[in-house]
């Protein structure tokens, strides 16, 4: 199910992925990061994200940022999130869509505002 492992640096900006393209992220263990996968000054583009651990993140697992417009349409799914201060976030996103995913030891498992929509399906945080 997991391929490569991606470690990254501990800086609370730094990223290990950022989505700034239609694209399909799938099969990797990210691990000790500011963030995991980050959409930010990008255009509206719809991605996804599937079959993948993420861990020690000291910002957040999963977010869509963008301080100016509602951009930015992530499906995640089949995700695992664990020990991330933010396990999935918006602020100023389009949407986010999230389907069976498990989100352990974070701050907030779901975090958003500002968004078109949000919606959570099958997932479990605990």
């Amino acid at each position: 199910m997991f391929g490569a492992i991606l470690d990254g640096s501990e800086d609370h900006l730094s990223a290990i992925f950022v989505v700034r393209a239609k694209t399909d992220i799938e099969g990797f263990i990210l691990k000790n990061a500011g963030i995991g996968i980050l959409q930010r000054y990008s255009p509206d583009v719809n991605w996804t994200a599937h079959d993948l651990a993420i861990l020690n993140m000291r910002y957040a697992a999963i977010s869509i940022n963008d301080i100016k417009n509602n951009i930015g349409r992530g499906y995640l799914y089949n995700i695992i999130v664990d020990n991330c201060f933010y396990g999935l976030n918006t602020n100023d996103a389009y949407g986010l869509e999230i389907k069976n995913c498990l989100v352990t030891n974070c701050f907030s498992a779901f975090s958003g505002f500002n968004h078109v929509y949000f919606i959570l399906m099958y997932s479990l945080s605990c």
